[in-house]
């Protein structure tokens, strides 16, 4: 573990006993600062320019960080069920992989947006994207959580042989996931350095496969044994 991981992890621990877990989605003062921190960082950091330089050469690239996708693409086959919590390039792109897909997102102008994507490029009959609309970052109803990490529960017919984990909530939507995951199905969790998931990331040790830091963020990804993932705590 990197000395800025040690120091995370570290105020991670010391925010959660001080004030509580998911302070951030409670907190608009909280969350505020986040933000600003992070854009004060962007401002001055070369990390932050080579990944916005990434961004912008490669438009069909999904937002993950940017060693993760020849992994995961290596990892994708044709005619495969797939899941996302977060709609964006990773639809589109997860689409032109061959992927047919069941997409949730908490946003309507950028359903609509993602959606005008898939009309234009033929690949809306691939993809099926659920609204479940989130208002507010902080102060959420945990009504609106759990309609949200649970969406895609009367689309899973089948067990899905792949989910992305990059969109609102992470925390209550990694929970659903063994039980929506094929057995030996892919599980990728982007911003896998969010503070509320780092005990969920460590109940999953054991079944990871690939680990990806660019110095922003962390892409990692899994997969499920024979015998699916086990229920997490």
């Amino acid at each position: 573990m990197t000395i800025r991981r040690r120091l995370f992890d570290l105020a991670r621990r010391l925010s959660n006993r001080l004030f509580g877990r998911d302070l951030m989605h409670r907190s608009p003062w909280a969350l505020g600062l986040w933000r600003g921190w992070r854009r004060i960082v962007a401002a001055v950091s070369p990390t932050y320019r080579r990944q916005a330089r990434f961004e912008r050469e490669n438009p069909e690239a999904p937002w993950l960080v940017p060693a993760s996708i020849p992994f995961i693409e290596d990892l994708l086959r044709r005619g495969m069920r797939g899941l996302e919590w977060g709609a964006g390039r990773s639809t589109v792109w997860l689409a032109r992989q061959g992927v047919t897909l069941v997409s949730v997102e908490g946003r309507r102008p950028w359903r609509d947006t993602v959606q005008q994507q898939l009309d234009d490029e033929g690949l809306s009959d691939q993809v099926t994207v659920i609204v479940a609309e989130v208002h507010q970052d902080y102060a959420v109803d945990p009504a609106t959580i759990e309609a949200y990490a649970t969406a895609p529960t009367s689309f899973a017919t089948e067990k899905f042989d792949f989910i992305l984990v990059d969109g609102h909530f992470r925390s209550a939507c990694i929970r659903q996931v063994p039980a929506l995951l094929a057995p030996n199905g892919i599980l990728v969790i982007d911003n896998a350095e969010t503070a509320d998931i780092q005990n969920l990331i460590e109940q999953l040790a054991p079944f990871k496969i690939g680990d990806f830091d660019n110095g922003i963020c962390i892409t990692q990804v899994y997969r499920a044994s024979a015998d699916g993932l086990p229920p997490l705590a």
